[in-house]
């Protein structure tokens, strides 16, 4: 079977230039596909969410929309083929979502 890789950019700005939109899921999939080739899905899912929040076009990390509060807040998951998942909610900027997604698999990996 030939792997593959989805990511979603999030809810879009109408102002925001669809082609720098495009240009950055495009990456996120091309990066996260050699990641797969390489290393275990969970990585390379960790690597697209990394890539995503890195886009100021996205709805992600450093592209993501105040909400009505002023206030910037985040969610992310990872779901595996074995039924096990890990997510975070309403975290804060500068939290990295994707690696509190991971921890959720590996206890020894956990923070707060």
């Amino acid at each position: 079977m030939t792997p593959k890789i989805i990511v979603h950019g999030g809810a879009r700005n109408q102002e925001t230039d669809e082609s720098k939109r495009r240009a950055d899921v495009r990456a996120a999939c091309e990066a996260a596909y050699e990641v797969l080739l390489q290393q275990s899905a969970v990585d390379a899912v960790e690597n697209a969410i990394r890539q995503l929040e890195s886009s100021e076009y996205l709805n992600a990390g450093v592209g993501s929309y105040l909400q009505l509060d002023g206030r910037v807040r985040m969610d992310a998951a990872i779901m595996k083929d074995d039924m096990t998942a890990g997510a975070v909610i309403g975290v804060e900027r500068g939290f990295q979502c994707e690696k509190s997604t991971k921890a959720i698999f590996y206890p020894a990996l956990r923070f707060h």
